[in-house]
C-alpha cells in the first residue's frame, strides 16, 4: 500500500473563538416608570390640543367659504361655489399634514426616552388635534346656513359653515404625526439617543455578534497533517 497523508482541520485553540451560546444579547433599554409615561402622555395631549386650536384659527383665516342662496325649495349652491367648498377640505388637509409631521418630529426629538410609546402617543394626539380643530373651526365660522337663511328674503346669500365635508380627512393629523415620528426615529435620531435601539436593531446587533464569532472561529482553525504510516510489507 502506498503512503497516504490525510489532512483534517483541527481547531488551533478552543479559546480562539467564543461559543455561540456565550454571546450575550444586547441589553434592551429600560422601560420608563409610570410617572414618566404619564408625563409624556400629558405633554402630548397639551401639545396637540394647542396645535388643534392653532390649526383651526389658520384654517378659518385662509379658507374662502362658499355662499348659498335662499330659494323657494331651500338653499342652493351655485356651480362656481363648488370649488370653494372643495377648498375647505383642501386647506384642512394641508394644515393637518404639516402640523402632524411637525408635531411628530418635535415631540419625538423632545421626549425620546421611549420612541415606541411616543409614536403611539402622537397618533392618539393627532386624533385629539383633529377633533379640536374641527370643533373650533365650526365655532369660529358662521352659523348653520339654513338657520341663517330663515329670517332672510328669497335670493339672499350666506356663507356655509366651516366644517369638513370629506370626513376621512380627519385622519390626516394622526397619519402626519406618525410619519413625522418615524422619520425622526429611523432617520434623524443619533446612535446615542435613549431607546434608539429597537427590538429589530437588537436582533441585528445579536446577528452581527454571532457572525463575528463564527468568523473568528474560522480564522482560528488551521490545517494539520496526521503522521505518515509506515508501508505495509
Amino acid at each position: 500500500m502506498s503512503d497516504e497523508s490525510v489532512d483534517e482541520v483541527i481547531p488551533a485553540s478552543n479559546a480562539a473563538a467564543t461559543p455561540e451560546s456565550e454571546v450575550s444579547p444586547a441589553t434592551p433599554p429600560a422601560r420608563p416608570a409610570l410617572g414618566a409615561v404619564a408625563l409624556d402622555a400629558f405633554t402630548a395631549a397639551v401639545w396637540f390640543a394647542v396645535a388643534g386650536v392653532i390649526g383651526a384659527v389658520t384654517w378659518w383665516q385662509v379658507t374662502t367659504l362658499p355662499t348659498v342662496a335662499k330659494a323657494a325649495e331651500g338653499a342652493t349652491l351655485a356651480p362656481e361655489q363648488l370649488v370653494k367648498q372643495v377648498g375647505i377640505d383642501g386647506w384642512f388637509f394641508v394644515i393637518a399634514l404639516v402640523g402632524g409631521v411637525a408635531s411628530g418630529l418635535a415631540l419625538l426629538a423632545w421626549r425620546r426616552r421611549d420612541p415606541l410609546l411616543m409614536v403611539v402617543l402622537v397618533v392618539l394626539g393627532g386624533a385629539l388635534a383633529s377633533w379640536v380643530m374641527t370643533r373650533v373651526g365650526i365655532a369660529l365660522g358662521p352659523e348653520p346656513e339654513l338657520a341663517a337663511l330663515k329670517a332672510l328674503p328669497e335670493g339672499a346669500e350666506v356663507s356655509v359653515q366651516l366644517k369638513l365635508h370629506a370626513t376621512g380627512m380627519a385622519w390626516i393629523w394622526s397619519i402626519g404625526a406618525a410619519f413625522g415620528a418615524l422619520i425622526y426615529a429611523w432617520v434623524l435620531s443619533k446612535p446615542e439617543d435613549p431607546g434608539r435601539l429597537s427590538s429589530l436593531g437588537q436582533g441585528r446587533a445579536i446577528a452581527a455578534t454571532t457572525a463575528s464569532s463564527r468568523s473568528t472561529r474560522s480564522r482560528g482553525a488551521r490545517p494539520r497533517s496526521r503522521p505518515r504510516l509506515p508501508p505495509l510489507t
